[in-house]
């Protein structure tokens, strides 16, 4: 009912009470945060911003850092990508992401998220990893050659 449909075909009577169109029609911001709590839906997705908080990171270091498969990771940056949470800049043949910091501030409660997780011992360790990762100097250059 109703949130698959495009704006215009909101047909029903239930369907204009439950989607009023003020709210719907502003910007698209309903269906952004949408896409966002989708995108935050994810373990591995929380994962990965805990470990951008901060940070800029190419796939093979969160491939690293997670203990995941490369595939797998990129198809979880595409959907971060896709809800616009984080940003990516392309250096040669690495493509390194990073937190849209602008979204952080039009969505506060995503920074109170970041902020919430930092505490938990789950993500505390994959920070942890991250420091161990850099003082290991593991960066994609040696993977490669």
């Amino acid at each position: 009912m109703g949130i698959c449909k495009p704006i215009g075909l909101l047909a029903t009577k239930q369907e204009r009470l439950f989607f009023p169109a003020k709210l719907i029609i502003r910007g698209g911001l309903i269906m952004d945060k949408i896409k966002i709590l989708k995108a935050l839906s994810d373990n591995t997705r929380l994962s990965i911003l805990n470990l951008l908080n901060g940070e800029k990171l190419c796939v093979c270091e969160i491939e690293a850092i997670l203990d995941n498969t490369q595939s797998n990771i990129s198809r979880h940056l595409a959907k971060l990508k896709e809800a616009d949470l984080i940003l990516s800049t392309k250096y040669a043949q690495w493509v390194h992401y990073e937190l849209n910091y602008e979204l952080l501030q039009k969505h506060q409660f995503i920074k109170i998220l970041l902020e919430e997780i930092k505490d938990d011992d789950y993500y505390r360790t994959q920070i942890e990893k991250i420091e161990k990762y850099k003082i290991e100097d593991s960066k994609c250059n040696d993977k490669v050659s």
